[in-house]
């Protein structure tokens, strides 16, 4: 994914646009081959159907806007079921199958649960591919394709004593290891597995991503295609389906289902759906009922399209869900006039690099304390939301220089130096730094999830506050600048204070 963005940022430049751009043509695809797989299983009227169903889907639309790596990981899943889907009536296709599993776990590894199922269903419906020559040369494939994925996490498991950050969580050995390096990630022990929340979880996380209505007409389609893989007459297709949500349902007993992890499994709900609204419409036309059934299934439609519009173009204001929109779409925060107000201040700075710095070794985006006499600094509030936290402040370090670092990740390296906290201004002073920021959030809605019950974090943030303003007020040259979001609502305080 993160190769696919790299392209786009250097055709497109280095902007928004750029990096959801590769989002939005992947649903786009994911939207194709949805019909194609549909139109395999079943016909080309219930293939229109369910590509319908999807594409006016609140969570689908989502996933195609956002830059989570889902979006991307979704088409690969899906290329590689119509791919499995083509290779049991020609071999051949299952080298093709397996590289595109591979980069659809190279994408992100929860689309490992398609290759279960795929191994699944040959197991119970066609176990003579075990013994395919071509099967098990798109295996090799597979492998060759994730080939970087394993090493890497080889050598972060021989270096570092745990594996990346997602596969860490599924072995508590490795936990302190992994709270060493990703503290903002592994900030409490997750004390074991717990299957029956995680299933419960997975239903009240895809509520969140259709109108209610649509919810359960998806709850019931996904019944109604549990029930009819059970039937002989039925054939294969509503089985295919079964086993791939099944496997999908079994993973997430183990990873905690977040909603953003679940568009993966959205387009197999769609073609369920789609099945069963082609089935339910052949039903109303014997009775004489068409009228009836095109008038439920617009309404049907019709809602989840209003809440899909509102939910990700409109972004209401707050937290809370409503019969007509879910909190889950985009936010309007006031990261991007954060970061219009901050260009500002480093722009026309000596240690501010245009052009994407390239990094070739880890001392690249290693902060040279020493070497920062005469720059700005920027310290932030490091509980402020992490995906935010990644885009633009990280990015802003690691690839143009600019000086950023987390509250506490200051505190625990003067603690190191053995320098105490209160002195910490003076540390900067002493280090040559014309003017220290501090960017602290004014919402619970700017801060990552649960920040209202932090109380560490929020007393940590005050306390750089108070040291801040306490220099001003001793007659040191400083201000504290508002920033409002988009609807006018105060979301940050920027503070600076000038040292030299």
């Amino acid at each position: 994914v993160f190769m696919v963005e790299n392209v786009f940022f250097k055709i497109f430049g280095e902007n928004m646009y750029a990096m959801r751009l590769p989002f939005a043509l992947a649903g786009l695809g994911t939207l194709f081959i949805t019909y194609c797989i549909t139109k395999k299983l079943f016909d080309k009227k219930t293939a229109l159907i369910s590509m319908a169903a999807l594409a006016f889907s609140t969570f689908f639309v989502w996933s195609s806007r956002t830059a989570y790596l889902e979006g991307v990981e979704v088409f690969f899943i899906m290329l590689a079921a119509y791919l499995f889907l083509l290779s049991l009536c020609d071999d051949n296709f299952f080298i093709w199958f397996g590289i595109a599993m591979g980069l659809a776990v190279l994408s992100k590894y929860t689309a490992i649960f398609f290759l279960g199922a795929a191994i699944l269903y040959l197991a119970i419906k066609d176990r003579k591919h075990f013994f395919n020559k071509k099967f098990f040369i798109g295996i090799i494939l597979f492998i060759a394709v994730i080939s970087p994925v394993i090493y890497y996490n080889s050598m972060v498991l021989v270096s570092r004593g745990h594996l990346d950050a997602q596969l860490s969580h599924l072995f508590p050995s490795m936990f302190s290891a992994a709270q060493r390096d990703w503290p903002g990630l592994y900030r409490e022990n997750s004390g074991g597995f717990h299957p029956l929340d995680n299933f419960n979880n997975i239903w009240s996380a895809l509520r969140t991503g259709f109108s209610l209505p649509f919810y359960a007409f998806f709850i019931i389609t996904t019944i109604y295609i549990f029930i009819t893989a059970t039937l002989p007459k039925k054939g294969d297709n509503y089985f295919f389906l079964s086993i791939t949500i099944l496997s999908a349902i079994l993973m997430f007993l183990v990873i905690p289902p977040t909603a953003r992890y679940l568009p993966i499994l959205v387009p197999f709900l769609a073609i369920g759906a789609g099945a069963f609204l082609a089935g339910a419409g052949e039903v109303f036309k014997k009775k004489k009922a068409e009228y009836i059934f095109i008038a439920l299934v617009a309404a049907l439609f019709g809602i989840e399209i209003i809440f899909n519009g509102i939910t990700n173009l409109v972004a209401p204001a707050g937290n809370s869900n409503s019969f007509w929109y879910s909190n889950m779409g985009e936010k309007n925060l006031g990261y991007n006039q954060l970061e219009a107000f901050l260009k500002t201040t480093w722009e026309r700075e000596p240690f501010y690099t245009k052009n994407v710095k390239t990094i070739r070794y880890v001392h690249d985006v290693r902060l040279d304390w020493y070497s920062l006499k005469g720059y700005n600094f920027y310290l932030f509030d490091y509980d402020l939301d992490w995906f935010a936290r990644v885009w633009y402040f990280n990015r802003q370090f690691n690839y143009h220089s600019v000086p950023f670092l987390g509250d506490s990740e200051v505190i625990s390296e003067l603690a190191r130096s053995k320098v105490p906290r209160e002195a910490f201004i003076d540390f900067f002073r002493q280090l040559g730094i014309r003017n220290l920021y501090y960017i602290s959030g004014a919402s619970d809605a700017v801060h990552s999830p649960g920040y209202a019950s932090k109380t560490a974090e929020q007393e940590l943030s005050r306390y750089v506050q108070e040291r801040f303003r306490s220099f001003m007020a001793d007659g040191g040259d400083g201000e504290i600048t508002p920033i409002a979001n988009a609807r006018g609502d105060k979301a940050f305080e920027v503070f600076r204070i000038k040292l030299r």
